[in-house]
């Protein structure tokens, strides 16, 4: 009987706060040495986490990973969304509106992982995958559109892997 393969970890973390947001990796370039015989489990993870803190606006989360091969190509993307809608029994008082909006009972947090494993190829040759992850915070005022460039901070991180198989 064989032992489990051997697992590469990398992690990173998604901040995501009307006054921050964060994409960090603990490390920007790794290299796996592996063997065609005995292939090694990568396994990419971020963590997120998003917060509303009380300001007056409505506020939407958005976090992502995506890994892609040496060619470019997309072979794992992840997608989390969390968000507010206008409270339409509010109607058109935007007092009571923003009252809604500092009220601490109607804040909203969370937090969660996304998480990907891949196993290095069986060919001998060198393959690079790039996984990116991106933290977003999104606001909008009183009946203010959705989707506004000018309401959007962001943070990207990158991690760039290198695997070396060997016959």
């Amino acid at each position: 009987m064989t032992g489990a393969p051997e697992q590469v970890e990398i992690t990173g973390r998604l901040i995501a706060t009307p006054t921050k947001t964060e994409a960090v990796f603990e490390q920007e370039e790794v290299h796996v040495d592996a063997k065609a015989s005995s292939p090694v489990i990568i396994v990419f993870s971020a963590t997120y986490r998003w917060a509303e803190e009380g300001d007056t606006r409505l506020n939407d989360w958005d976090f992502y990973m995506t890994i892609e091969d040496e060619k470019g190509e997309v072979i794992h993307s992840d997608y989390k969304h969390f968000g507010e809608d206008e409270p339409e029994f509010l109607g058109d008082d935007e007092k009571r509106y923003m009252e809604y909006l500092q009220d601490e009972d109607n804040f909203q947090s969370g937090d969660g992982a996304m998480v990907r494993s891949i196993r290095t190829p069986a060919t001998p040759g060198t393959y690079t995958y790039l996984c990116e992850i991106r933290a977003q915070f999104w606001a909008r005022g009183f009946r203010e559109e959705k989707g506004l460039e000018k309401n959007k901070t962001e943070s990207v991180a990158r991690c760039k892997v290198t695997v070396t198989v060997s016959e």
